[in-house]
């Protein structure tokens, strides 16, 4: 009864998940009350998914983040959300606001970025757009900033992160995401803005 009303447990859906995705993916939980987590390799890339939960007063709010470190060879960083919903906080303040001039996309997303040419020649690859416009509620950045306390990044290594706010449970969506990320990995290779050797650096 109580799963044909919830759905699957989180569990469950990223076993399922690291099934579905076969020897490229593992599952990982350690004891009961353990954050569960979802790795995912992609050549020398390796994803990291699990939800974290922020909490204010009263309020609490937990969202799903896929994460991946990179070498970069450039301080390239952008952030994609959705048009409406974007908060210009202090750490934005000095990326330029970006337009892709693809109507349908720019109108459904907001865009910022410290390099404008670099961000659209990302855009250009049709794939990506398509894939970002299926899934709208998710949030798409480079940052150093690896959200856990006391873990910084070695020089030269930033994260390409996406975060939902809430906990993915859905097979499908999660190997959507995977997938768009992949994708924008081997487009930045392409450009020259990061490297393809592995960063040596994991997150846990």
């Amino acid at each position: 009864m109580l799963f044909s009303i919830f759905g699957p447990s989180k569990a469950n859906a990223w076993k399922e998940a690291a099934l579905q995705l076969r020897k490229n993916a593992r599952f990982e939980k350690v004891g009961f009350w353990s954050n569960s987590k979802l790795f995912y390799t992609h050549q020398n890339w390796e994803f990291l998914l699990k939800t974290r939960t922020s909490r204010s007063d009263n309020n609490s709010a937990t969202c799903t983040t896929i994460q991946v470190p990179f070498a970069a060879s450039s301080d390239f960083r952008f952030r994609i959300t959705q048009e409406g919903i974007f908060s210009a906080v202090g750490k934005y303040l000095n990326f330029n606001d970006i337009e892709t001039n693809y109507k349908k996309f720019d109108n459904e997303f907001y865009i910022k970025g410290n390099y404008e040419t670099l961000v659209k020649r990302m855009l250009i690859d049709d794939s990506i757009r398509k894939v970002m416009l299926s899934r709208k509620k998710t949030d798409l950045e480079i940052t150093a900033d690896t959200g856990s306390w006391g873990t910084d990044l070695p020089h030269g290594v930033l994260i390409l992160k996406s975060e939902c706010l809430r906990v993915i449970k859905d097979v499908n969506t999660i190997e959507k995401i995977l997938i768009l990320l992949s994708k924008i990995l081997d487009r930045l290779l392409e450009m020259g803005v990061i490297l393809k050797y592995h960063p040596n650096f994991k997150l846990s």
